[in-house]
Protein backbone atom coordinates (compact mmCIF):
# COMPACT_ATOMS: atom_id res chain seq x y z
CA UNK A 1 0.00 0.00 0.00
CA UNK A 2 1.49 3.38 -1.02
CA UNK A 3 2.24 6.00 1.61
CA UNK A 4 -0.64 8.16 0.28
CA UNK A 5 -3.15 5.25 0.53
CA UNK A 6 -1.88 4.39 4.01
CA UNK A 7 -2.34 7.98 5.18
CA UNK A 8 -5.80 8.08 3.59
CA UNK A 9 -6.87 4.84 5.27
CA UNK A 10 -5.55 6.05 8.65
CA UNK A 11 -7.47 9.34 8.36
CA UNK A 12 -10.69 7.57 7.32
CA UNK A 13 -10.27 4.98 10.06
CA UNK A 14 -9.89 7.66 12.72
CA UNK A 15 -12.86 9.62 11.35
CA UNK A 16 -15.13 6.56 11.29
CA UNK A 17 -14.06 5.47 14.77
CA UNK A 18 -14.79 8.88 16.27
CA UNK A 19 -18.20 8.88 14.59
CA UNK A 20 -19.09 5.40 15.85
CA UNK A 21 -18.02 5.98 19.42
CA UNK A 22 -19.68 9.38 19.50
CA UNK A 23 -22.94 7.72 18.44
CA UNK A 24 -22.55 4.88 20.92
CA UNK A 25 -21.96 7.37 23.71
CA UNK A 26 -25.22 9.06 22.72
CA UNK A 27 -27.04 5.73 23.04
CA UNK A 28 -27.52 5.06 19.32
CA UNK A 29 -27.98 1.47 18.18
CA UNK A 30 -25.89 0.87 15.05
CA UNK A 31 -27.52 -2.49 14.37
CA UNK A 32 -31.18 -1.65 14.14
CA UNK A 33 -30.94 2.10 13.59
CA UNK A 34 -32.76 3.45 16.60
CA UNK A 35 -31.97 4.80 20.03
CA UNK A 36 -31.21 2.12 22.58
CA UNK A 37 -33.39 2.29 25.65
CA UNK A 38 -33.08 -0.17 28.45
CA UNK A 39 -36.64 -1.27 28.89
CA UNK A 40 -36.07 -3.09 32.14
CA UNK A 41 -33.84 -5.42 33.96
CA UNK A 42 -33.72 -9.16 33.89
CA UNK A 43 -36.88 -10.46 35.41
CA UNK A 44 -36.47 -12.12 38.74
CA UNK A 45 -36.83 -15.83 38.53
CA UNK A 46 -39.24 -17.47 40.87
CA UNK A 47 -37.52 -20.20 42.86
CA UNK A 48 -38.19 -23.65 41.50
CA UNK A 49 -40.89 -25.53 43.43
CA UNK A 50 -39.31 -28.34 45.35
CA UNK A 51 -41.07 -31.70 45.60
CA UNK A 52 -42.34 -32.47 49.06
CA UNK A 53 -43.41 -35.74 50.67
CA UNK A 54 -47.08 -35.48 51.47
CA UNK A 55 -49.60 -37.61 53.24
CA UNK A 56 -47.74 -38.08 56.49
CA UNK A 57 -49.85 -39.79 59.14
CA UNK A 58 -51.20 -37.36 61.69
CA UNK A 59 -50.75 -38.50 65.26
CA UNK A 60 -53.75 -37.77 67.45
CA UNK A 61 -53.70 -38.37 71.16
CA UNK A 62 -56.88 -38.47 73.14
CA UNK A 63 -57.51 -38.70 76.87
CA UNK A 64 -59.09 -41.95 78.20
CA UNK A 65 -62.36 -40.16 78.79
CA UNK A 66 -62.48 -39.16 75.14
CA UNK A 67 -61.39 -42.52 73.77
CA UNK A 68 -63.78 -44.76 75.82
CA UNK A 69 -67.46 -43.76 76.01
CA UNK A 70 -69.47 -44.43 79.16
CA UNK A 71 -71.21 -47.86 79.09
CA UNK A 72 -74.91 -47.92 78.29
CA UNK A 73 -77.49 -50.74 77.98
CA UNK A 74 -76.39 -51.64 74.43
CA UNK A 75 -72.75 -52.00 75.28
CA UNK A 76 -73.63 -54.03 78.39
CA UNK A 77 -75.69 -56.47 76.27
CA UNK A 78 -72.87 -56.75 73.73
CA UNK A 79 -70.40 -57.55 76.48
CA UNK A 80 -72.66 -60.26 77.85
CA UNK A 81 -72.92 -61.87 74.42
CA UNK A 82 -69.16 -62.04 73.77
CA UNK A 83 -68.49 -65.37 75.61
CA UNK A 84 -71.18 -67.12 73.51
CA UNK A 85 -69.70 -65.65 70.30
CA UNK A 86 -66.28 -66.88 71.29
CA UNK A 87 -67.59 -70.42 71.91
CA UNK A 88 -69.25 -70.42 68.47
CA UNK A 89 -66.21 -69.16 66.60
CA UNK A 90 -63.72 -71.39 68.42
CA UNK A 91 -64.37 -74.62 66.43
CA UNK A 92 -64.20 -72.63 63.15
CA UNK A 93 -60.80 -71.20 64.11
CA UNK A 94 -59.44 -74.69 64.69
CA UNK A 95 -60.92 -76.50 61.67
CA UNK A 96 -61.04 -73.96 58.78
CA UNK A 97 -57.88 -73.86 56.64
CA UNK A 98 -56.45 -70.35 56.25
CA UNK A 99 -58.73 -69.00 58.90
CA UNK A 100 -56.23 -66.40 60.07
CA UNK A 101 -55.91 -64.86 56.62
CA UNK A 102 -59.66 -65.07 56.08
CA UNK A 103 -60.24 -63.34 59.42
CA UNK A 104 -57.86 -60.48 58.57
CA UNK A 105 -59.19 -59.95 55.06
CA UNK A 106 -62.75 -59.91 56.35
CA UNK A 107 -62.29 -57.68 59.34
CA UNK A 108 -59.57 -55.26 58.02
CA UNK A 109 -60.45 -53.29 54.87
CA UNK A 110 -57.76 -53.70 52.21
CA UNK A 111 -55.54 -50.67 51.57
CA UNK A 112 -56.18 -48.98 48.24
CA UNK A 113 -53.48 -49.68 45.62
CA UNK A 114 -50.76 -47.06 45.67
CA UNK A 115 -50.37 -45.25 42.36
CA UNK A 116 -46.79 -44.44 41.39
CA UNK A 117 -46.66 -40.85 40.16
CA UNK A 118 -45.21 -40.52 36.66
CA UNK A 119 -41.62 -39.38 36.66
CA UNK A 120 -41.37 -35.76 35.51
CA UNK A 121 -39.15 -35.33 32.46
CA UNK A 122 -36.02 -33.35 33.11
CA UNK A 123 -34.79 -30.84 30.54
CA UNK A 124 -31.28 -29.65 30.06
CA UNK A 125 -30.47 -26.14 31.27
CA UNK A 126 -30.19 -23.36 28.68
CA UNK A 127 -27.94 -20.35 28.25
CA UNK A 128 -29.20 -17.45 26.12
CA UNK A 129 -26.77 -15.16 24.29
CA UNK A 130 -27.93 -11.71 23.14
CA UNK A 131 -26.99 -9.95 19.89
CA UNK A 132 -25.05 -6.81 19.08
CA UNK A 133 -25.98 -3.83 21.31
CA UNK A 134 -28.34 -6.22 23.09
CA UNK A 135 -28.82 -7.14 26.73
CA UNK A 136 -29.45 -10.40 28.51
CA UNK A 137 -33.00 -9.40 29.39
CA UNK A 138 -33.88 -9.48 25.69
CA UNK A 139 -34.21 -13.23 26.17
CA UNK A 140 -36.95 -12.91 28.82
CA UNK A 141 -39.87 -13.90 26.56
CA UNK A 142 -37.88 -16.74 25.01
CA UNK A 143 -37.08 -18.10 28.47
CA UNK A 144 -40.65 -17.78 29.74
CA UNK A 145 -42.02 -19.55 26.66
CA UNK A 146 -39.52 -22.39 26.95
CA UNK A 147 -40.32 -22.83 30.64
CA UNK A 148 -44.05 -22.94 29.89
CA UNK A 149 -43.47 -25.72 27.36
CA UNK A 150 -40.70 -27.45 29.32
CA UNK A 151 -41.43 -26.83 33.02
CA UNK A 152 -38.48 -26.64 35.40
CA UNK A 153 -35.99 -25.76 32.65
CA UNK A 154 -33.15 -23.68 34.08
CA UNK A 155 -32.81 -20.68 31.76
CA UNK A 156 -29.90 -18.28 32.23
CA UNK A 157 -29.24 -15.10 30.25
CA UNK A 158 -25.58 -14.37 29.56
CA UNK A 159 -24.97 -10.79 30.64
CA UNK A 160 -21.44 -10.24 29.35
CA UNK A 161 -20.60 -7.57 26.73
CA UNK A 162 -23.99 -5.91 26.77
CA UNK A 163 -24.86 -2.70 24.92
CA UNK A 164 -21.93 -0.85 23.34
CA UNK A 165 -19.48 -3.39 24.78
CA UNK A 166 -20.71 -5.84 22.12
CA UNK A 167 -19.54 -3.36 19.47
CA UNK A 168 -16.26 -2.14 20.92
CA UNK A 169 -14.67 -5.51 21.70
CA UNK A 170 -13.38 -8.06 19.21
CA UNK A 171 -15.21 -11.34 18.80
CA UNK A 172 -12.58 -13.54 20.43
CA UNK A 173 -12.63 -11.39 23.56
CA UNK A 174 -16.41 -11.75 23.68
CA UNK A 175 -16.15 -15.52 23.18
CA UNK A 176 -13.79 -15.80 26.14
CA UNK A 177 -16.11 -13.68 28.28
CA UNK A 178 -19.15 -15.82 27.48
CA UNK A 179 -17.24 -19.02 28.20
CA UNK A 180 -16.02 -17.65 31.55
CA UNK A 181 -19.61 -16.73 32.46
CA UNK A 182 -20.88 -20.24 31.60
CA UNK A 183 -18.07 -22.00 33.46
CA UNK A 184 -18.78 -19.94 36.58
CA UNK A 185 -22.47 -20.90 36.51
CA UNK A 186 -21.63 -24.58 36.07
CA UNK A 187 -19.24 -24.49 39.02
CA UNK A 188 -21.93 -22.89 41.20
CA UNK A 189 -24.25 -25.87 40.71
CA UNK A 190 -22.58 -28.85 39.01
CA UNK A 191 -25.58 -31.12 39.63
CA UNK A 192 -27.80 -28.97 37.40
CA UNK A 193 -25.35 -29.19 34.50
CA UNK A 194 -24.17 -32.77 34.96
CA UNK A 195 -25.73 -33.83 31.63
CA UNK A 196 -24.61 -30.79 29.66
CA UNK A 197 -26.54 -27.73 28.54
CA UNK A 198 -28.02 -26.04 25.45
CA UNK A 199 -27.26 -22.69 23.83
CA UNK A 200 -30.01 -20.48 22.36
CA UNK A 201 -28.39 -17.50 20.64
CA UNK A 202 -29.52 -14.50 18.60
CA UNK A 203 -27.83 -12.50 15.82
CA UNK A 204 -24.19 -11.69 16.63
CA UNK A 205 -24.65 -13.87 19.71
CA UNK A 206 -25.22 -16.84 17.41
CA UNK A 207 -21.96 -16.43 15.52
CA UNK A 208 -20.28 -15.83 18.89
CA UNK A 209 -21.68 -19.09 20.26
CA UNK A 210 -20.54 -21.07 17.24
CA UNK A 211 -17.04 -19.79 17.80
CA UNK A 212 -17.33 -20.71 21.48
CA UNK A 213 -18.38 -24.28 20.62
CA UNK A 214 -15.69 -24.67 17.95
CA UNK A 215 -12.90 -23.42 20.20
CA UNK A 216 -13.99 -25.25 23.38
CA UNK A 217 -12.37 -28.67 23.60
CA UNK A 218 -14.44 -31.14 25.63
CA UNK A 219 -17.41 -28.78 25.76
CA UNK A 220 -20.75 -29.96 27.18
CA UNK A 221 -23.04 -28.17 24.71
CA UNK A 222 -25.73 -30.56 23.48
CA UNK A 223 -28.00 -28.42 21.28
CA UNK A 224 -27.15 -25.13 19.59
CA UNK A 225 -29.98 -22.90 18.32
CA UNK A 226 -29.00 -20.01 16.04
CA UNK A 227 -31.70 -17.36 15.47
CA UNK A 228 -30.87 -14.93 12.64
CA UNK A 229 -27.17 -15.62 13.15
CA UNK A 230 -24.83 -14.57 10.28
CA UNK A 231 -23.10 -17.93 10.00
CA UNK A 232 -21.56 -17.02 6.62
CA UNK A 233 -20.99 -13.42 7.67
CA UNK A 234 -22.51 -10.14 6.48
CA UNK A 235 -21.68 -8.35 3.27
CA UNK A 236 -23.29 -4.99 3.97
CA UNK A 237 -22.02 -3.60 7.25
CA UNK A 238 -23.86 -0.39 6.43
CA UNK A 239 -26.81 -2.05 8.14
CA UNK A 240 -24.68 -1.83 11.28
CA UNK A 241 -22.73 1.42 10.85
CA UNK A 242 -24.85 3.07 8.16
CA UNK A 243 -26.15 5.73 10.54
CA UNK A 244 -22.61 6.89 11.27
CA UNK A 245 -20.60 6.49 8.05
CA UNK A 246 -21.62 8.07 4.70
CA UNK A 247 -22.38 5.40 2.12
CA UNK A 248 -19.87 6.73 -0.40
CA UNK A 249 -17.13 6.64 2.21
CA UNK A 250 -18.13 3.16 3.31
CA UNK A 251 -17.99 1.89 -0.31
CA UNK A 252 -14.49 3.26 -0.81
CA UNK A 253 -12.77 2.04 2.31
CA UNK A 254 -14.85 -0.86 3.60
CA UNK A 255 -12.62 -3.79 2.65
CA UNK A 256 -9.30 -2.16 3.49
CA UNK A 257 -10.66 -0.78 6.73
CA UNK A 258 -12.62 -3.82 7.89
CA UNK A 259 -9.72 -6.21 7.36
CA UNK A 260 -7.10 -3.96 8.92
CA UNK A 261 -5.55 -5.40 12.03
CA UNK A 262 -6.69 -2.40 14.04
CA UNK A 263 -10.40 -2.77 13.21
CA UNK A 264 -10.35 -6.54 13.52
CA UNK A 265 -8.88 -6.16 17.00
CA UNK A 266 -11.21 -3.32 17.98
CA UNK A 267 -14.72 -3.92 16.65
CA UNK A 268 -16.85 -7.03 16.99
CA UNK A 269 -18.77 -6.61 13.72
CA UNK A 270 -15.53 -6.39 11.71
CA UNK A 271 -14.86 -9.98 12.73
CA UNK A 272 -17.70 -11.36 10.61
CA UNK A 273 -17.63 -8.93 7.66
CA UNK A 274 -17.25 -11.00 4.48
CA UNK A 275 -16.72 -9.30 1.11
CA UNK A 276 -16.85 -11.88 -1.69
CA UNK A 277 -15.49 -9.35 -4.22
CA UNK A 278 -12.36 -9.24 -2.06
CA UNK A 279 -12.39 -12.85 -0.94
CA UNK A 280 -8.62 -13.26 -0.64
CA UNK A 281 -8.40 -10.12 1.47
CA UNK A 282 -11.09 -11.64 3.70
CA UNK A 283 -9.26 -14.97 4.00
CA UNK A 284 -6.06 -13.33 5.15
CA UNK A 285 -7.50 -10.36 7.05
CA UNK A 286 -10.48 -11.78 8.96
CA UNK A 287 -9.39 -12.71 12.47
CA UNK A 288 -12.63 -14.40 13.47
CA UNK A 289 -15.13 -15.67 10.87
CA UNK A 290 -12.52 -16.93 8.40
CA UNK A 291 -10.83 -18.72 11.28
CA UNK A 292 -13.87 -20.57 12.70
CA UNK A 293 -15.04 -21.36 9.13
CA UNK A 294 -11.58 -22.76 8.25
CA UNK A 295 -11.42 -20.37 5.28
CA UNK A 296 -8.26 -18.84 6.70
CA UNK A 297 -4.90 -20.21 5.55
CA UNK A 298 -4.40 -21.10 9.24
CA UNK A 299 -6.94 -23.92 9.37
CA UNK A 300 -7.79 -25.51 12.72
CA UNK A 301 -9.12 -29.10 12.40
CA UNK A 302 -10.18 -29.27 16.05
CA UNK A 303 -12.80 -26.60 15.31
CA UNK A 304 -14.56 -29.10 13.05
CA UNK A 305 -14.31 -31.89 15.61
CA UNK A 306 -15.66 -29.74 18.43
CA UNK A 307 -18.63 -28.53 16.40
CA UNK A 308 -19.42 -32.06 15.21
CA UNK A 309 -19.82 -33.15 18.86
CA UNK A 310 -23.20 -31.41 19.04
CA UNK A 311 -26.29 -33.59 19.25
CA UNK A 312 -28.34 -30.97 17.40
CA UNK A 313 -27.72 -27.67 15.60
CA UNK A 314 -30.72 -25.61 14.48
CA UNK A 315 -30.30 -22.62 12.17
CA UNK A 316 -33.26 -20.26 11.69
CA UNK A 317 -33.58 -17.29 9.35
CA UNK A 318 -36.20 -15.27 7.50
CA UNK A 319 -36.42 -13.26 4.27
CA UNK A 320 -38.12 -10.53 6.35
CA UNK A 321 -35.05 -10.16 8.60
CA UNK A 322 -34.15 -6.67 7.43
CA UNK A 323 -30.72 -6.59 9.12
CA UNK A 324 -28.60 -9.60 8.12
CA UNK A 325 -27.35 -9.11 4.56
CA UNK A 326 -27.89 -11.42 2.86
CA UNK A 327 -30.50 -13.01 5.10
CA UNK A 328 -29.57 -16.43 3.67
CA UNK A 329 -26.39 -16.25 5.74
CA UNK A 330 -28.58 -17.29 8.69
CA UNK A 331 -29.13 -20.66 6.99
CA UNK A 332 -25.62 -20.90 5.51
CA UNK A 333 -26.27 -19.48 2.04
CA UNK A 334 -24.17 -16.59 0.71
CA UNK A 335 -22.99 -14.61 -2.27
CA UNK A 336 -20.95 -16.43 -4.87
CA UNK A 337 -17.30 -15.45 -5.25
CA UNK A 338 -17.09 -12.11 -7.07
CA UNK A 339 -20.68 -11.13 -6.22
CA UNK A 340 -22.12 -8.87 -3.54
CA UNK A 341 -25.11 -6.68 -2.71
CA UNK A 342 -23.91 -3.98 -5.11
CA UNK A 343 -23.47 -6.34 -8.05
CA UNK A 344 -25.79 -5.81 -10.99
CA UNK A 345 -26.65 -9.50 -11.03
CA UNK A 346 -25.99 -10.50 -7.43
CA UNK A 347 -25.81 -14.27 -7.10
CA UNK A 348 -26.69 -15.94 -3.80
CA UNK A 349 -25.99 -19.65 -3.65
CA UNK A 350 -27.07 -22.34 -1.16
CA UNK A 351 -24.62 -23.80 1.33
CA UNK A 352 -23.62 -26.71 -0.89
CA UNK A 353 -22.39 -24.26 -3.56
CA UNK A 354 -20.56 -21.86 -1.26
CA UNK A 355 -16.80 -22.02 -0.82
CA UNK A 356 -17.32 -23.60 2.60
CA UNK A 357 -19.74 -26.24 1.32
CA UNK A 358 -17.76 -27.13 -1.78
CA UNK A 359 -14.59 -27.63 0.25
CA UNK A 360 -16.26 -29.17 3.33
CA UNK A 361 -14.59 -26.65 5.61
CA UNK A 362 -17.11 -27.16 8.42
CA UNK A 363 -18.88 -30.45 9.28
CA UNK A 364 -22.34 -29.06 8.46
CA UNK A 365 -23.12 -31.35 5.51
CA UNK A 366 -22.28 -34.48 7.47
CA UNK A 367 -24.47 -33.24 10.32
CA UNK A 368 -27.34 -32.50 7.92
CA UNK A 369 -27.03 -35.98 6.43
CA UNK A 370 -27.07 -37.55 9.90
CA UNK A 371 -30.11 -35.53 11.02
CA UNK A 372 -28.04 -33.68 13.64
CA UNK A 373 -28.40 -30.29 11.93
CA UNK A 374 -31.40 -28.59 10.36
CA UNK A 375 -31.85 -25.38 8.32
CA UNK A 376 -35.21 -23.70 8.96
CA UNK A 377 -36.10 -20.68 6.79
CA UNK A 378 -39.31 -19.03 8.06
CA UNK A 379 -41.46 -16.33 6.50
CA UNK A 380 -42.34 -12.96 8.03
CA UNK A 381 -39.98 -12.88 11.01
CA UNK A 382 -38.13 -9.61 11.41
CA UNK A 383 -34.72 -9.53 13.02
CA UNK A 384 -35.95 -8.95 16.57
CA UNK A 385 -39.10 -11.00 16.00
CA UNK A 386 -37.29 -14.12 17.23
CA UNK A 387 -37.21 -12.48 20.66
CA UNK A 388 -40.64 -10.84 20.59
CA UNK A 389 -42.89 -13.56 19.15
CA UNK A 390 -43.27 -16.56 21.43
CA UNK A 391 -44.62 -18.81 18.66
CA UNK A 392 -41.15 -18.90 17.12
CA UNK A 393 -39.99 -21.05 20.05
CA UNK A 394 -42.26 -23.88 18.84
CA UNK A 395 -40.02 -24.28 15.77
CA UNK A 396 -37.06 -25.47 17.81
CA UNK A 397 -38.44 -26.54 21.23
CA UNK A 398 -38.34 -30.23 20.33
CA UNK A 399 -34.59 -30.08 19.92
CA UNK A 400 -34.01 -28.81 23.46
Amino acid sequence: MSRRLAVKTLIVSATVSVAIWGSLAAGRNPYVGHTVRRLGTSSERLPATKSRTEGKAEQISKSPAQAIPAPNETTKASAAAMPALGRAVGPLRNTTPGYASLQMSTLVPPSPPQKTPPASKSYRPIFFMHGITGYGYRGNLVGQTIQNLHPSTVFTEITTFEGSASVGNNMWKQVRGARKFIEAKVLENPAVYHDGFNLVCHSQGAILCRGLISDWDNHDVRTFVSMAGPQQGVDDVASIVGDFVPRWLYNIVSAALMYSWWWQDKYGFAGYFKDMRNYEMYRYGSQYLAVINNESPRQTPRFQANFAKLEHAVFLGSPADGVISPWQSSIWGYYAVGSDAESQNAEIVPYSSTVIGLNNLVPLQAMLNAGKAVLLPKDDVQHLGWLKRNETVSWYIDYL
